[in-house]
């Protein structure tokens, strides 16, 4: 308190001098505005002081946190074919990546003579032994290396009995409780004393993904691999409602109280995508009906409800025409395979191909060594399945009960713009205009919204998620969603 008094009484006496200052220097100045003057200038003093002290912004701005980097320090050594140095080393984790810095005297270790990765044994500066395999030798710079793990780093030791639990720091997934059973594993999400708002402001300022809430697993028999296999399941069930296509870099084993080992491994994904679909309260319900629904797909559908919801998540992304491109394939993929049957396409369409055919037959009368293997027919004929591809997708839609009138989806306008661009690089002409009468942005916005919709129904999700009505973000029963872009 009495800092701040004195401090008060040191800005007043300034200003005052200041006043007196500009009385003197200019006899005819109105007093009003000296005093003003003399509060602008004091005012511009306190900015280039605050700004020399703090170059960027106070470190409490959540606007200029820095992402946060795991560090640690130790010695090894590494070895490459016939070349091996020992040296103190310092191991970073950051959003960038994984990399190990290193200092030796030797120029000749890099890049190593024998052409093999190095690899690297070595105790950090807390007593844990450290190993990785392969090394990549990325650059040196006056005696400093850096090496890229091509495999996973494991830091600590293994031991011969069965791993107590497991734990997954989530890559740009910050919010959702979980607890719940799967036959023998147990799964739960929580936050492991991060602080969560902040980690969500500095990824989505960065827009870059960091780390939020852990997933953690037990099972009484199941094995490092089993546990990695087990959170790689769960990873694409989050990464559908979250809008995020969440990943793990860290594995962390757990002995129980005799051992841990953590274990460096970068996942594929990570990008900031869609908005979250989901209440953080709805995450355990989610999951109890999906992680069931997933055990007992085919890894066909599996891997192409992956590939979909990596589609999907990009498509928030990127040059409109590439957002367009990107929830089209994510659809069409889908409907492919998900869609029996060999839906019949438009009479008139149909009548032409036979049309066609029948030209096709007289011309190689005439024309017998053209075109023998039927290519160019081929190319004709397929031109005009393009409404069956429509037709598949309307109907994969309607089997899930999405409404397109409340929806706001028109798959024919999609199919167009998603034409248009994988041929010309460009949308039609008219998809550009400020008067169009169904604008990109719109359509876009309720395809993604739709196929969200369509998975989550897929995965037995019944309960509530984020719609719009009347410009108003809510959340209603899945069956009630609808859509404003």
């Amino acid at each position: 308190m009495k800092r701040q008094f004195l401090t008060l009484v040191g800005l007043v006496i300034l200003i005052v001098l200041l006043v007196l200052y500009y009385g003197w220097i200019y006899p005819d100045i109105n007093p009003v505005s000296a005093l003003l003057a003399g509060v602008t200038a004091l005012a511009v003093l306190l900015m280039v002081a605050h700004v020399r002290q703090n170059p960027s912004h106070p470190p409490s701005s959540k606007w200029f946190v820095e992402p946060p980097v795991i560090e640690y320090k130790g010695i090894g050594t590494f070895t490459s074919g016939d070349v091996s140095f020992r040296s103190e080393f310092q191991i970073c984790l950051s959003p960038a990546g994984t990399s190990i810095e290193t200092h030796h005297d030797h120029q000749e270790i890099f890049p190593p003579p024998s052409g093999e990765p190095y690899t690297i044994h070595g105790v950090l500066a807390d007593g844990r032994p450290i190993v990785c395999e392969r090394l990549n030798p990325r650059r040196s710079s006056n005696g400093t290396y850096w090496f890229s793990p091509l495999e996973s780093i494991e830091i600590g030791s293994r031991i011969d009995k069965p791993i107590h639990s497991a734990s997954f720091p989530l890559l740009g997934f910050f919010e959702g409780s979980v607890s719940l059973q799967d036959d023998d594993w147990s799964i739960n999400i929580s936050p492991e004393m991060r602080d969560l708002n902040t980690l969500k402001n500095t990824s989505e300022v960065w827009g870059i993904p960091l780390e939020g809430l852990s997933l953690q697993l037990s099972h009484p028999e199941a094995t490092a691999e089993q546990y990695f296999a087990k959170a790689l399941e769960i990873l694409p069930l989050l990464s559908l409602p979250s809008g995020v296509n969440v990943t793990v870099n860290r594995q962390i084993l757990d002995w129980g109280t005799e051992n841990t080992v953590e274990i460096w491994r970068g996942g594929k994904g990570g990008i900031l995508g869609l908005d979250p679909m989901l209440l953080s309260n709805w995450y355990q319900h989610y999951l109890e009906k999906a992680v069931p629904i997933w055990n007992a797909l085919s890894f066909k559908n599996q891997k192409l409800i992956r590939v979909a919801i990596l589609y999907l998540n990009a498509s928030a992304h990127g040059y409109m025409e590439d957002k367009i491109l990107n929830v089209h394939i994510a659809w069409e993929m889908l409907a492919n395979v998900w869609t029996e049957g060999d839906l019949a396409g438009l009479p008139e369409i149909d009548s032409l191909k036979a049309k066609l055919k029948q030209a096709y037959k007289e011309w190689r009368v005439d024309n017998p060594t053209v075109d023998p293997d039927g290519f160019l027919f081929g190319r004709v004929s397929n031109s005009l399945k393009w409404d069956k591809a429509i037709k598949k997708i309307e109907q994969l839609a309607r089997e899930y009960g999405i409404d397109d009138t409340r929806i706001g989806t028109d798959f024919r306008r999609l199919k167009e713009l998603r034409d248009s661009v994988a041929h010309n690089g460009l949308m039609p002409q008219e998809a550009y205009s400020p008067d169009t009468e169904a604008p990109p942005y719109k359509l876009l916005h309720s395809t993604q919204f739709a196929l969200r919709i369509l998975l989550l129904k897929r995965f037995g999700y019944t309960g509530l998620v984020a719609s719009a009505r009347d410009n108003w973000l809510t959340f209603v029963e899945i069956d009630d969603a609808d859509f404003e872009a």
